[in-house]
């Protein structure tokens, strides 16, 4: 069989192209899904190369450690997650306001962003529900449409989606032990 990456999906297919396989494949010995394993190298991205400039940096502790979080502040499963991330220590999180679950979602953004501390106002807005004060008609949002475009360029398709150092993803309202997992897996570039 051979693996093909078609439109950030795995299928199989086998030498003559004449049969699909659409499907997991796991290899019964080790136990691993070689499906997940080879999609998860496919959405791999470089930390790296993220423009924090457009996120909003929250630090805990010494900061030692970072995560990138694609967030919408209307999204429930994002304000779960803040809460786990808030009991987190010594990490650097840069959370890149992704608007795009309600039609009310990029409002609520801009008025985050431009708000005087954008940390502050991004964790009452997720963690008691007040909103931040409306936006200066001056202020400069475009970091707001830069995120949707990378988010779309780095196959985020839905909030919240975290990012670690290594380039590996955790997509939804992942808990703080498998986040902390992740972190653990690759040395922190601060």
């Amino acid at each position: 069989l051979y693996e093909l990456a078609v439109n950030n999906e795995i299928i199989y297919m086998d030498p003559t192209g004449d049969h699909v396989l659409m499907g997991e494949i796991f290899n019964t010995l080790s136990r691993k899904n070689l499906t997940q394993e080879a999609k998860d190298k496919l959405l791999t991205i470089d930390f790296s190369a993220l423009p924090l400039a457009d996120a909003i940096k929250t630090v805990h502790g010494n900061g030692s450690r970072q995560i990138a979080v694609f967030s919408d502040p209307n999204c429930s499963f994002c304000k779960k997650l803040e809460a786990s991330l808030a009991g987190m220590k010594d990490v650097t999180i840069y959370t890149f306001l992704y608007p795009v679950i309600t039609a009310g979602s990029k409002e609520a953004s801009a008025n985050i962003w431009c708000s005087k501390d954008r940390a502050l106002a991004w964790k009452q807005q997720l963690l008691e529900g007040k909103a931040a004060p409306k936006r200066a008609a001056n202020c400069d949002i475009s970091a707001l449409e830069r995120n949707i475009e990378l988010g779309s360029k780095l196959n985020i398709t839905g909030t919240p989606t975290v990012f670690v150092p290594s380039g590996k993803r955790a997509p939804g309202a992942v808990g703080i032990d498998y986040l902390e997992n992740l972190l653990s897996e690759a040395p922190q570039h601060p």
